[in-house]
């Protein structure tokens, strides 16, 4: 007799719309490979780990491009947010991003200058259906990305609303936060500069 496994429905807010000032260069467009950006590279990730929804918040100069991408690869399920605020911040982008997740469904909070999410760390990090804080995973007593919010603390963020200065990790004090052990030290990993980009990709490319 084969066990059922629970594997819950999720969506994903992938967060794009930063003005990459280090890099000079918008990090959703750098090459993950000589086929797939990073923005392609990571939509497919969750999409192949069962993602339900994909949301993509993106910066006003790269909206075009991003919006090409996506019909190049077909994406379907998918939501595309124009940030026409990127002054704002991040966690102005994340409240526009959980206008569109689905009813009742966890979220996992990705930035495109962390592309080394896989389908297995995105599985572990799936909870309990009774689960209602937020996950982060933990290799090497560090927490790291992505995280996953439920949707019991999406709609208590969307209700507070726009605070200026607030950070996610700020708003997320109120609740219950579980660390989940995972053997994958990328997790600590940021592409934020060039220097960063060719330590890890030069010798790909």
């Amino acid at each position: 007799m084969i066990e059922s496994i629970y594997l819950p429905l999720f969506s994903s807010i992938i967060l794009a719309a930063g003005h990459s000032q280090r890099m000079g260069f918008p990090k959703s467009l750098l090459r993950w490979d000589n086929e797939h950006t990073f923005i392609e590279h990571i939509c497919q990730v969750y999409r192949s780990a069962g993602c339900s929804r994909l949301i993509l918040v993106v910066h006003p100069q790269v909206h075009q491009a991003v919006a090409n991408l996506i019909q190049k690869c077909s994406l379907m399920g998918h939501y595309l947010i124009r940030n026409d605020r990127p002054d704002l911040g991040r966690y102005y982008s994340l409240l526009l991003g959980f206008s569109c997740v689905l009813k009742d469904q966890p979220c996992f909070i990705s930035n495109t200058d962390n592309p080394f999410v896989t389908p297995n760390l995105i599985r572990q990090l799936l909870p309990p259906a009774s689960f209602r804080g937020w996950i982060s995973p933990i290799n090497e007593n560090r927490s790291g990305h992505p995280v996953l919010l439920s949707y019991e603390v999406i709609k208590e963020l969307m209700q507070r609303g726009y605070k200026p200065g607030m950070s996610l990790q700020q708003a997320l004090t109120d609740f219950e936060n579980q660390k989940i052990e995972v053997d994958d030290p990328s997790i600590h990993i940021n592409i934020n500069t060039k220097e960063d980009y060719q330590r890890y990709f030069d010798s790909q490319q």
